[in-house]
Parts: structure tokens; C-alpha cells; sequence
């Protein structure tokens, strides 16, 4: 994190720090809504894992495999039912462009959901019954052309590591002098705040696949990493050689998704692929790239190293923000 300026803020908390003030650097754009806040805690400042369990109730940890199956069953319904009315009765023409744009953004963020399903598969949150939750996993993320459990892996990973500056996996931050970092704030000043916007969304849609293929935005101790191939120049400490079967079966899987996509069109035509399943395809890569993005990103809240950073440390540092009706 670029450094330039130096403020004074107190944690309003001003018992837990004894009634001193911290002094922290902001960043070169300033601080955001949280005025500095983050930068000013210490990692003793933070309770301990126990201590946040302990204040969990029970509930909230017990899963209910009806449940889940139910907000499968309704995010499928929609998605599918979605897909097929547009493919029924939307002219494939230039003058209905306007409607299967609007039906991409519709779709692409029920897909968004449920690919979310998925999520909660490779977190053990949707069942007892592992076999099922995995087997729901697999299926509704290699549809989404996510390799379920390579991404189970590296997920795992990221939240063991999250806001660790080297050791963190994806939205690890670009270091001050890095040539990218540099030229994304030469486009923003030399160019302006709409070019710089234009980029940055397309970055963020394309970025889950970027990731997926070659570890964009993944840890510096990884280094250059791929979700469907663990070996050769992909071989990396993210995919451990007991996960190297797993991986493979899951880049295997969505190959024959791809394959089946493939054949569709052979059927139909490209253009009705890329209008019924590319659109919303595309806007749920975006959700993604924005969500987690926004979830890992301020300039109030600082990525650790060394002593600096520890797990829970590290988990409280993440931004919840108001997500409005859609």
C-alpha cells in the first residue's frame, strides 16, 4: 500500500487503547467512510477465535440439507426457466439487442446465485451428507465452467490466508512500485476517471477467468498457478500432489461442459449460444469479480506480513458493504 501522508485518529474505542491515539499513513486518494479506522488497530486489539465462536449461537452452525436443497431447487427453476422463455420467444435480431442485454443482467445474476450454491458446497455449509453436498458442488459449478474443486482448494486457501500480503490467494494487492499498479494510476490521471472506469469493469468481468487460468490476482508465494492443470509450469504449493486427481477431474468436467455448449451451437447456431448461455455467463463472472473485490478492497483496511498478520486478524479485516434491492 502507497504510503504519503501522515494523520492522527483515536479507535473509538478509547478504553481498549488506553486512551492513546494511533498514528497511521493514508493512503495517496484518502481515506474512505471508515476514516482510518482499520489502519489504527493493532493485531492485540482483536479477540481470539474462541472468543468469536463463543458469541455464535448455536443455530447459525447447523445445516439443513432440506434447506439447501430448496434454494437449489429455486435458483435452478429460475435460472433454467429464464433461459429456456428467452430461447422460446426472443427473436435473435439486432432490434431485440436491448431485451437479451436485459435478460443477461437478469439471468446473469440469478446464475450469480446460483453459483453461490456451489459456494456454499465447497465451505461444507450445505450438508451433512458430504457425498451429496460435493456431488451438488461439482455439478452446479462445472455448469458455470468453475472447476469445483480446484476452486475448493485455492478458496480454502484464501480464507486461511486472507489479507496476507504474500501468502494471501486472490485480491492480493499490487505493490506501490509495481508495473501494473503503476500504469492503473497513470490511466486514471492521464486519462480520466471514465477510461479508468471502462478498464476496471473490463478487468473485473474478465478477471475470474484470468484467475481461474492463470492465477491474476493470486499470492506471490503461488506463483503462476492454473485450475485445470497442476503440473508442468502450473505446478504450485496451491495444489498439493494429493489434490493433483481432484483437480483434474474438475478441469475434465468443465471440458465437457464446454464440449456440450459446443455442440449445442453445432445444433442451433453460435449466436444462440452466446445469447442464452454466454450473456448470463458473463454477467455472473462479473458479480463475482465485484463482489469479492469489494469485499477485499478499501483504502482504509491495510494487507498484512510477517508478525503483523495472523488468521483472525486478517478475517476481521474484510469490508461487509449495503448491497441494494436489485
Amino acid at each position: 500500500m502507497c504510503q504519503t501522508r501522515v494523520r492522527t485518529v483515536t479507535r473509538p474505542d478509547a478504553q481498549a487503547l488506553d486512551g492513546k491515539e494511533r498514528t497511521i499513513l493514508a493512503t495517496p486518494v484518502g481515506f474512505s467512510g471508515l476514516q482510518g479506522k482499520a489502519l489504527g488497530l493493532r493485531k492485540e486489539d482483536y479477540p481470539t477465535k474462541g472468543e468469536v465462536m463463543a458469541v455464535i449461537p448455536k443455530h447459525c452452525l447447523e445445516r439443513s440439507t432440506p434447506r439447501s436443497l430448496l434454494y437449489l431447487v429455486f435458483s435452478t427453476c429460475i435460472l433454467f426457466g429464464l433461459g429456456f422463455l428467452a430461447n422460446q420467444f426472443v427473436p435473435l435480431t439486432l432490434a431485440f439487442a436491448p431485451v437479451w442485454l436485459a435478460y443477461a443482467a437478469a439471468n446473469g445474476t440469478v446464475a450469480f446465485g446460483f453459483w453461490v450454491v456451489g459456494h456454499e458446497c465447497g465451505h461444507g455449509a450445505f450438508s451433512d451428507n458430504k457425498v451429496l453436498q460435493d456431488a451438488v458442488g461439482f455439478a452446479v459449478h462445472s455448469f458455470c465452467l468453475t472447476p469445483y474443486f480446484s476452486w475448493q482448494r485455492s478458496h480454502a486457501v484464501h480464507h486461511s490466508k486472507v489479507n496476507h500480503m504474500y501468502e494471501g490467494e486472490s485480491h492480493v494487492p499490487k505493490e506501490t512500485g509495481d508495473g501494473y499498479a503503476h500504469y492503473m494510476r497513470e490511466l486514471r490521471f492521464n486519462c480520466g476517471k471514465l477510461v479508468h472506469g471502462l478498464w476496471s469493469m473490463w478487468v473485473v468481468s474478465t478477471g475470474w477467468v484470468l484467475y481461474l487460468m492463470f492465477g491474476a490476482s493470486g499470492g506471490p508465494a503461488y506463483g503462476l498457478t492454473n485450475h485445470f492443470w497442476p503440473k508442468g509450469v502450473f505446478k504450485t504449493k496451491l495444489f498439493p500432489k494429493k489434490w493433483h486427481a481432484k483437480v483434474i477431474a474438475s478441469g475434465a468436467a468443465v471440458i465437457g461442459v464446454v464440449a456440450a455448449l459446443a455442440y449445442w451451437a453445432k445444433c442451433t447456431s453460435f449466436a444462440t449460444v452466446a445469447a442464452v448461455y454466454g450473456g448470463p455467463w458473463a454477467i455472473m463472472n462479473a458479480w463475482l469479480g465485484i463482489v469479492t473485490l469489494l469485499h477485499h478492497t478499501d483504502v482504509d483496511v491495510p494487507h498484512l506480513e510477517g508478525e503483523e498478520w495472523n488468521y483472525i486478524r486478517g478475517a476481521f479485516l474484510t469490508i461487509d458493504r449495503p448491497y441494494y434491492k436489485i
